[in-house]
């Protein structure tokens, strides 16, 4: 460190101003004073010290001047070299002075200078004094300030927004895995129950005849259906084409009959059509249609985690022996009670063995209907009874005016079907499903009005089509759980929704599935979660069980009815029912799995 600068820092203050006596000595003096001095007083050293500092601040103040003049070109005038050193000394350690910021002062001066005229020199007064000093504090001062409080507003932020983003993660972190635990991903609300499918030529065996109080005819119905939005198809967890699967078949432990593969078998089908024709409706006995392909009966399903064993007509009536096998639902239950039928009958060579008891559960055909409400079957050599009863919204309905039951029907939402109430000790096994009659359309037609409490509804809340559905279903499952404890020789099914295959339009828009190559979307399902919340949220927390058969049943596009009829005409595409034999059968084997 040079004399000089040893010697302005000792007059230095720690605030980095300097004491008045300084300024006035360390202020240069006019040119021509500096001459007097030299030329008179130099020699005997009383201003060596202003003369020798004048001379350096100039030549600073040049260069200085020069330096702020590249950096004003720049656009960086706040990084001029003195205000950064100036800010760095702040860290020095303690006990060391900061240098005086004279040479700021002076660069601060020049400035001033550069937009006006020379000026003589004047004597330094009190009031320049202040100005002096005020130049000398306020830069250095200002300057320190702001940079320490954008510092600590720059780091506040950083922190702030750090925190915030760790508390969004840790939010969205505790929200999966609420749902998660909770069960799907996906909301029982979203979704929605499908609009029945219907075709022009399918029998009436199909749907009521106009004449029955409870259901009017199909090709009625047709006209009027209004189409609910559909369900929301969950893209399942399966394999696709590519083979990708979510998780390795290792982790599953047990039988899985949710999961698991179609695979060809060439032992298919397990009966014939052509032989089940007193029990199988025509309109589903594809084998009676113009179809000529058949392939879609050669596949069977194999669980994740077992080997199902096959199904033996023989072996399942000795298990069900003296037993009840009771199917209630829609036009789709009793696509599943055909099956169950051919299925059972497949094993003798006659079916003299087998005796309608229809009778013994009041399911005559009523008084201007075409058919029953029901069937029901007795096998004599096992006493083994197989039977249906259609109750489309598994809802109690009550005619409004006994005297005249056309004028309408209460739908009681919170009530199950009395034929439930009335015969549920005698029943062994109970199928239960329910889904796509849940649309104005079918409301409309069959004139039922929604009841809770014996009341009409006002709940809007309920008054929703599939809340309704929901609500009924939520209502039925614990009733029965209750009554569970009662029978415990009865075990419950509640089967999920079976899945339409309508591209291009719907029932009535022109949807067809003209598909006829087998498995086109995959063969493999694997997932942790039912694609029918609603029926996995509404038997979970029960004793009964969930027969889920819609992740497996969509993959088999193929095997609906299609256009296909006896008479061959063209019509509307039955892309909701399913050809018999076909994937039905597959929905009764898992059961008597489980069984």
């Amino acid at each position: 460190m040079s004399p000089l600068t040893r010697t302005w820092r000792q007059h230095t203050t720690r605030r980095g101003g300097l004491r008045q006596d300084v300024i006035d000595s360390a202020t240069p003096p006019p040119t021509s004073s500096r001459r007097r001095c030299d030329a008179r007083r130099a020699a005997e050293g009383h201003c060596g010290l202003h003369y020798a500092a004048a001379n350096e601040l100039e030549e600073q103040a040049a260069a200085d001047e020069k330096m702020e003049a590249a950096h004003d070109e720049a656009g960086a005038w706040r990084d001029y070299p003195h205000w950064t050193s100036r800010t760095s000394n702040r860290s020095q350690t303690p006990g060391q002075q900061e240098p005086a910021p004279l040479l700021l002062l002076v660069h601060l001066a020049g400035r001033r200078r550069e937009n006006r005229a020379p000026a003589p020199a004047r004597p330094v007064t009190g009031r320049r004094r202040a100005e002096a000093s005020s130049y000398l504090r306020s830069p250095h001062e200002s300057v320190l300030q702001i940079q320490y409080n954008r510092m600590r507003l720059l780091i506040v932020n950083g922190l702030r927004f750090r925190h915030l983003r760790l508390a969004i993660l840790a939010i969205c972190a505790v929200f999966l895995l609420w749902k998660w635990e909770k069960g799907s991903p996906y909301s029982p609300d979203l979704l929605r129950p499908e609009p029945l499918a219907l075709n022009r030529n399918t029998s009436m065996d199909e749907g009521s005849s106009s004449s029955d109080p409870l259901v009017r005819s199909v090709a009625e119905v047709g006209k009027e259906v209004t189409a609910a939005p559909p369900p929301l198809t969950i893209i399942h967890k399966a394999k696709d084409a590519t083979g990708k699967k979510e998780t390795s078949p290792s982790e599953k432990k047990g039988c899985d009959y949710r999961n698991g593969r179609w695979v060809p078998d060439d032992r298919r089908p397990l009966y014939s059509g052509l032989k089940c024709k007193r029990w199988l409706s025509e309109s589903w006995n594809c084998k009676l249609t113009q179809r000529k392909d058949f392939t879609y009966e050669k596949f069977r399903w194999q669980p994740e985690g077992c080997e199902m064993p096959t199904f033996q007509a023989a072996q399942f009536l000795r298990r069900m022996q003296d037993k009840t096998i009771a199917y209630v639902g829609d036009s789709l239950g009793r696509q599943m009670f055909q099956s169950m039928m051919c299925m059972v009958a497949a094993s003798g060579k006659d079916h003299s063995d087998v005796e309608d008891v229809g009778s013994n559960y009041g399911l005559a055909l009523a008084r201007r209907a075409k058919r029953p409400g029901g069937w029901a079957y007795r096998f004599r050599s096992t006493n083994t009874t197989i039977l249906y009863y259609w109750s489309a919204t598994l809802c109690d309905l009550e005619p409004l005016r006994l005297s005249n039951p056309a004028a309408g029907y209460a739908m009681h939402l919170d009530r199950p079907p009395s034929f439930l109430k009335k015969n549920l000790h005698r029943f062994h096994v109970l199928v239960l499903n329910t889904g796509h009659h849940w649309n104005r359309g079918k409301l409309k037609a069959n004139k039922w009005e929604m009841y809770v409490s014996g009341a009409p509804n006002i709940n809007g809340k309920i008054a929703v089509i599939w809340k309704a559905k929901n609500f009924t279903v939520h209502s039925v499952m614990k009733w029965l759980d209750g009554q569970l404890p009662s029978y415990p020789h009865l075990k419950v099914f509640y089967r999920s929704l079976s899945p339409r295959h309508f591209f291009n339009g719907e029932w009535n828009t022109g949807g067809t599935c003209d598909n006829k190559a087998p498995l086109s979307k995959g063969n493999t399902v694997f997932q942790n979660h039912s694609e029918d919340a609603d029926a996995e949220g509404a038997v979970r927390g029960t004793r009964i069980k969930l027969l889920d058969i819609t992740a497996l049943s969509r993959l088999r596009d193929e095997g609906h009815i299609s256009r296909y009829s006896i008479r061959g005409t063209t019509g509307v595409q039955d892309c909701l029912h399913w050809c018999l034999p076909g994937v039905p059968d597959t929905w009764n084997e898992i059961l008597a799995a489980q069984l």
